[in-house]
């Protein structure tokens, strides 16, 4: 999550959290596509709720995310693409879920939190070493625990882009072919690095992505939100030695399969 002091803060036309003039949150779209690839529905998808919740509650079943890309007419929003079919049953209404608060913080009706969207791009990266994971700082509400490399899409970048960006300064490492295969949304109250209390929305696109060689593994980005960054063994992913941060208690659901047995 990412923040700044509250007087350096301030919203445009569109009710969207500006700082020093460039805008921060990011507006998303979710469109739905049938068999025959003709789009059946596009959606705004209001703060707090998931694309997929919000496709169901409009008679649509999403599959697979197909894409997410950034909007013709808004740089700053980014459209997310899945295949649908019409529910047998019917719109289900959208589930009424209390937010989580972060341990310790305490909120003032007179003071309302800030109301924060941010897509990040995340990569599933697996080599001879095993997975490709990175440690969160202190700067984080998950210090020490380990997740994928990844971060923020930045105003006007295209999400694939943005994760090889990311991965590149989160672990050192050069991919490509980044394939769009989950979309995870979570969504708190909760301080950010630098104090401001903010309602967060985490919209986060995962991919897989295959390695382009191999380089020792290095932190560029020494003052965010990455501590540390390894190759771990797959069985440590999948088991439960290793502490992973909540955003990623089904990592082991991402992993691709492990290759049959030579014979």
């Amino acid at each position: 999550m990412t923040g700044d002091q509250p007087g350096l803060l301030s919203e445009d036309e569109y009710g969207r959290v500006v700082r020093h003039g460039r805008v921060l949150d990011s507006p998303v779209q979710v469109d739905g596509y049938d068999h025959e690839g003709r789009r059946r529905v596009a959606l705004d998808l209001p703060h707090g709720v998931t694309p997929e919740n919000l496709l169901r509650s409009h008679g649509w079943e999403p599959g697979a995310p197909l894409a997410a890309e950034r909007s013709l007419g808004d740089p700053h929003a980014v459209v997310l693409s899945y295949a649908v079919r019409p529910r047998p049953e019917g719109p289900e209404p959208l589930p009424v879920v209390t937010t989580p608060v972060d341990a310790g913080v305490e909120l003032d009706p007179d003071e309302p939190p800030l109301v924060r969207t941010r897509v990040a791009a995340y990569a599933v990266v697996v080599g001879p070493l095993g997975v490709l994971l990175a440690e969160a700082s202190d700067r984080t509400n998950a210090a020490g625990a380990w997740g994928l490399p990844g971060g923020g899409v930045e105003p006007g970048e295209d999400p694939a882009a943005a994760v090889v960006r990311e991965v590149w300064e989160e672990t050192g490492q050069d991919i490509t072919r980044p394939r769009l295969v989950a979309v995870r949304s979570h969504h708190w109250i909760g301080l950010s690095p630098k104090g401001v209390l903010e309602d967060f929305q985490a919209v986060r696109l995962v991919y897989r992505a295959e390695l382009m060689g191999g380089t020792p593994v290095v932190v560029h980005d020494r003052d965010g939100t990455t501590a540390s960054a390894a190759w771990v063994p797959g069985d440590a992913v999948r088991g439960e030695e290793l502490r992973l941060a909540p955003a990623w208690a089904d990592l082991a659901d991402l992993l691709p399969p492990d290759p049959p047995p030579p014979g």
